[in-house]
């Protein structure tokens, strides 16, 4: 792991968590756990 942030993988990260959390189709407990896990990343 490099300790210099990637600032192409962040975007991506990024961009990738904009495409999940912009999913209609996603239930409650879906919605739940996804804010479980940004609470951990944070």
């Amino acid at each position: 792991m490099d300790a210099i942030p990637d600032k192409k993988a962040e975007k991506q990260f990024q961009e990738m968590l904009a495409a999940l959390t912009t999913m209609p189709a996603w239930s409650e407990k879906q919605q739940f756990e996804l804010e479980m896990a940004r609470e951990v990343i944070r």
